[in-house]
């Protein structure tokens, strides 16, 4: 899990830890890029991101994909108050096309 320093620097830390999946709300895309925290195509190795517990944007697509180019982008929809989702749908691997 990431500490405090690490919470919104959402390319990083998977970077560091080499990892290939994540699953995050959308709003820490929106809020990663307000601090100027999303570096474009730093994240290579994430091969699955999965986002949930809130609306994901096209525009909160496009910005994750920018950084993470090889993930698939799956969006899963549920009430966040019981943090269940109840549909999933996986975007295209561009999601502008």
């Amino acid at each position: 899990m990431p500490d405090r320093s690490e919470m919104f620097s959402p390319a990083d830390y998977p970077l560091g830890r080499r990892l290939t999946h994540r699953f995050s709300v959308p709003s820490a895309i929106s809020v990663s890029a307000q601090l100027g925290q999303l570096p474009t195509g730093r994240a290579t190795e994430l091969r699955h991101s999965h986002f949930g517990g809130e609306q994901l944007t096209y525009g909160q697509a496009r910005m994750w994909h920018d950084i993470a180019p090889h993930a698939r982008i799956d969006d899963g929809y549920g009430p966040s108050e019981v943090a269940t989702g109840c549909a999933a749908f996986q975007l295209p691997r561009d999601p502008a096309r």
